[in-house]
């Protein structure tokens, strides 16, 4: 099998600042931040003088083969200039009181490569042999098949090919931020940010028969043909760590809107659907978001015994909460020879949720609200329009760090997540074809928020019933 390797060239510079001063007015400061990055970015190519194959005429099945050894999987494209360019400007600066607006704008390349490094798992670079009922030792029955022939047709096989003519995907980006201080420790910014994603990759599998193509024959074909657009205001509150209190309030309103929300997942082929019909919330659109986090560190207080027992001591407590996610509802269907998840049509007048106390949430989704159409098309139901269910949470943590000797400290700490034990459910299932379960959660949210842990505290561990963590930590 061969291996890949990538290749990536990045230039990029920049910077400028601008002060201005009036005698009448307090002193004002303009920053701006400006540069030009170009990325060169080829297809990847076999190391240690192997081959990688991809399709030529793929577009038409019926006279679709091979491409010589060496052919590129995909043209290297060379205008990718993005620009960036930001500026800040200190509005108001007085004693206690200071605003600052600053905003900016940028042009972002993916490498787009997606699942191109999967390349080496398809026809022609992977064989495999299956074997049963054979005495062992295997002998001769565990050599490898041969070489499969690169002359069509093909049997049975798996294609993952790119477009020759793809480009890399790219994201317009922008922001505008008000900051308002108040006091050195304390300060609160209202921010726009907006992006649209542009020639994003999409996948998509054509499966089927055709004379070069027999017996189940694959094609994953990865597109430029995805689109995406992200609106959001944002709301933060900041109080710096002042006499041992620190605080951080966050709240965001945000939509986004994609037609494919992963270059992973495979879309339902172009030719029974327009990619334009796939348009709508992404797979994680979530509008409304609030995280708030309270830090209180005990410092030294009178010499007495309370100030013996209480020093050192820290508390912290975090609350998440938003509201729900997007739930798609899709049927596996055959169109002709292709095996699909498409999406069904909406029964008019139907309810989309009904309650029922017997299931997680007490709600699931109808299912007599749907109908498979007869007709080899896209159902009129639009993409990611049901939701979830919300989420919310309230950690806590207290710890004491006790001094040892010079640079030795002894760290005891107690974190209790979810201590409201407030039960939080995952989306349900929006799989149509799975009568029994369609519409229903199955289990509890993720023990971490997004699948990553807050890095700076083991808080943040959203989903799952209440729990208690005890930690002891010696450090020099």
């Amino acid at each position: 099998m061969p291996i890949f390797t990538f290749d990536k060239i990045t230039f990029l510079f920049h910077n400028l600042s601008l002060y201005s001063q009036d005698t009448w007015r307090p002193t004002r400061r303009l920053t701006l931040s400006y540069g030009l990055r170009w990325e060169f970015n080829p297809p990847p190519s076999a190391k240690n003088g192997q081959s990688l194959y991809t399709l030529a005429g793929f577009d038409n099945l019926a006279v679709a083969h091979a491409a010589p050894a060496g052919t590129p999987l995909y043209a290297t494209t060379y205008a990718n200039f993005a620009p960036r360019f930001g500026a800040a400007y200190q509005v108001l600066q007085r004693p206690g009181l200071g605003t600052v607006a600053k905003g900016g704008f940028g042009t972002f390349y993916d490498l787009g490569t997606g699942v191109i490094a999967e390349a080496a798992e398809s026809f022609p670079h992977f064989r495999q042999r299956t074997v049963r009922g054979v005495p062992f030792p295997l002998g001769g029955a565990a050599a490898p098949p041969s070489y499969p022939s690169l002359d069509p047709p093909y049997n049975g096989q798996s294609f993952l090919v790119f477009d020759p003519k793809i480009s890399l995907p790219r994201t317009y980006q922008w922001n505008l931020t008000v900051q308002q201080s108040f006091g050195e420790a304390q300060n609160i910014s209202i921010s726009y940010v907006g992006a649209a994603g542009r020639k994003l990759l999409r996948r998509v599998s054509m499966t089927g028969s055709s004379p070069n193509f027999t017996n189940g024959s694959v094609i994953d074909l990865t597109t430029n043909t995805a689109t995406s657009d992200y609106d959001a205001l944002q709301v933060q509150f900041e109080r710096h760590l002042s006499q041992g209190l620190q605080i951080l309030t966050t709240y965001c309103w945000s939509h986004s809107i994609d037609i494919a929300s992963s270059d992973v997942a495979s879309q339902v082929p172009s030719k029974y659907v327009s990619p334009e019909l796939n348009r709508g919330p992404s797979d994680f659109d979530v509008r409304h978001s609030v995280k708030a986090a309270l830090t209180y560190e005990v410092g030294r207080l009178h010499q007495n015994v309370v100030s013996a027992i209480l020093r050192r001591w820290s508390f912290e407590s975090i609350f998440t909460a938003r509201t729900a996610g997007p739930v798609d509802v899709t049927v596996d269907r055959l169109f002709g020879l292709d095996s699909v998840a498409a999406r069904p049509d909406l029964v008019p007048g139907a309810s989309l949720y009904i309650r029922d106390v017997t299931v997680p949430g007490g709600r699931r989704i109808n299912p007599s609200a749907f109908v498979v159409p007869i007709a080899e098309r896209q159902g009129s139901l639009g993409r990611n329009i049901f939701r979830g269910f919300p989420l919310s949470q309230l950690d806590l943590s207290v710890g004491r760090t006790f001094h040892v000797k010079d640079t030795m400290n002894l760290q005891v700490r107690a974190d209790s997540f979810n201590v409201l034990n407030h039960p939080n459910f995952a989306d349900p299932s929006g799989d149509l074809s799975s009568a029994n379960l369609f519409g229903v959660s199955t289990q509890m949210a993720n023990t971490t928020f997004n699948g990553v842990t807050n890095g700076l505290s083991p808080l943040f561990r959203v989903g799952g019933p209440r729990s208690l963590q005890l930690s002891l930590r010696f450090s020099f």
